[in-house]
């Protein structure tokens, strides 16, 4: 940041005139601004100058200190949209309207008393598409403004908690998109997926869409089924390639999903995390179905949708663990907390976002709840929902209520332990030769009854049934009677002989 006389030298002569005035400090009439600002500077940057002037301002503009210390807490400098934002705006004239106007003996906000009391500037950064306007205090000005009263990075969200839920009213849906995702795998091992202009076939989808667990029935639900499918592709588990006969076809990526199957399940968590997370490719904003962002990239709105996603959490990484906390009230905390958590240059005014609602498109700060409120809710409900950082719950009617999980608080970077992951559940084998998978059974298990037994449905467990077709295939695909019998007693704690027995006398059959 500059200093004061690095400030005072971009300054026009008028406006030296002023400060000098305001300041109490007598120039040489017609002094050159180049010669006047190291001169002005060394007069108001001592220490009992600017305990004089803050002394002055606070009792005629008491509001001057707390924008002081603002910006001291930012480290000194903070976006123009966010200082005027709370401070009012900073218009200087030219010097032929300033001196007709005499602005300076009639301030039209705190950021204008400041400014003409040379206790802040302006200064641009950045280029392009980064480039912003910044409100600063001079580096030699700075060490002599008062330290803020309290921290708020520490203070966190200003939010009341809400009346914890009964156990019946919270959404359990812990490892839904990771189980999800084991199915997606195992509908491309049983068979490759043909496209047609990157798309699959309507019915592939719709099989893959019976496969998954049940969740509420809301607008989100084709979006949670394109979110798993693209975690998928960015994790490298599938792959788009073509048949020797040129046929589109996706496939896995049989090395990649070994690894992360032999992950065990925190790791496994952290992996799906991490993807989103740290992901360039997956635009939430473009997701929230009630706003179309597809013209963004044409008006110059870039996605900084990693970065959006870790202001975010900043916010949301505050919340107390075990309280539970109304929706709506954490979107409204955000926006006070920080409310430029996706445009972070504070320009509200260059996004042409068309909200479906209104019929309208959406701009200026005033609309933040139809744009970033929206994507803020579309973030709870949906992205940190489904890979487990926060829990829902139906607030008795109302507008639904979270609580932030232990494990999503460690994710946005709180330093805490970590609880281990729960015994693995046991499948259990009917002597009709059917098997009821657990949804939290260990995935590689579960990958491993995939190619020995078909899936049948998907209720509260997965249902297979072992059956010929199915022993064909596993023996087609180099599978012994041995290995899969050894499978299900690995994974239940009583396997029925006849289950074992018919298994073997099967493949005896088959090899005769």
């Amino acid at each position: 940041m500059p200093t004061t006389a690095q400030m005072l030298r971009e300054h026009t002569p008028k406006l030296i005139e002023i400060i000098a005035e305001l300041r109490s400090t007598d120039l040489d009439p017609g002094i050159p601004v180049g010669q006047a600002a190291p001169v002005l500077a060394d007069s108001i940057t001592s220490p009992a100058s600017v305990a004089s002037v803050l002394e002055e301002l606070a009792e005629v503009y008491p509001d001057t200190i707390a924008a002081l210390q603002q910006l001291k807490g930012a480290n000194g400098e903070i976006l123009e949209y966010q200082f005027v934002r709370s401070h009012g705006p900073l218009q200087i004239p030219g010097d032929a309207n300033l001196a007709e106007s005499e602005a300076w003996l009639h301030p039209s906000s705190v950021s204008e008393v400041l400014y003409f009391h040379a206790l802040i500037g302006r200064y641009f950064s950045g280029s392009g598409r980064e480039a912003a306007s910044k409100i600063y205090i001079p580096t030699d000005i700075l060490p002599l403004i008062p330290e803020p009263e309290g921290d708020e990075d520490e203070k966190g969200l200003d939010i009341e908690p809400a009346r914890p839920p009964a156990t019946e009213q919270i959404l359990d849906t812990t490892d839904y998109l990771l189980s999800d995702l084991l199915s997606y795998l195992a509908v491309l091992f049983q068979n490759a997926w043909r496209l047609r202009d990157g798309v699959p076939r309507r019915e592939d989808i719709e099989r893959l869409k019976e496969r998954l667990l049940v969740m509420p029935d809301t607008d989100l639900l084709a979006v949670r089924l394109e979110f798993l499918c693209h975690l998928a592709t960015e994790m490298g588990l599938v792959e788009d390639g073509r048949t020797e006969g040129g046929q589109a076809i996706r496939t896995l990526h049989g090395n990649n999903v070994h690894r992360f199957l032999m992950l065990d399940r925190a790791a496994q968590r952290q992996t799906l995390w991490d993807t989103w997370f740290q992901s360039g490719a997956w635009s939430d904003l473009r997701h929230v179905p009630i706003l179309d962002c597809r013209n963004l990239e044409r008006w110059g709105a870039p996605a900084h949708a990693a970065g959006t996603r870790g202001n975010f959490g900043q916010a949301l990484a505050t919340l107390p663990l075990t309280q539970w906390f109304r929706l709506s009230d954490v979107v409204e905390a955000v926006h006070r907390f920080n409310p430029d958590f996706q445009r972070t240059t504070g320009d509200y005014d260059s996004w042409y976002v068309w909200h479906r609602e209104q019929e309208a498109f959406v701009g200026g700060f005033d609309n933040w709840r139809l744009v970033e409120g929206e994507l803020a809710r579309f973030l709870l409900e949906g992205p940190l929902l489904w890979l487990d950082a926060v829990r829902l719950a139906d607030n008795r009617g109302g507008l639904p209520i979270l609580t932030l999980t232990r494990e999503g608080a460690v994710w946005l970077g709180r330093d805490l332990e970590l609880l281990p992951v729960s015994a693995r559940p046991r499948v259990t084998v009917h002597p009709n030769f059917r098997l009821e998978v657990p949804v939290a059974m260990d995935l590689h298990a579960r990958f491993r009854v995939e190619r020995f037994a078909n899936w049948v449905r998907t209720d509260q467990v997965y249902r297979y049934q072992i059956n010929q077709r199915s022993l064909d295939r596993a023996f087609g695909a180099g599978l012994t009677a041995t290995q899969i019998v050894e499978a299900l007693r690995a994974m239940t704690n009583d396997l029925p002989g006849t289950i074992a027995n018919g298994i073997r006398r099967y493949e005896d059959r088959k090899s005769r």
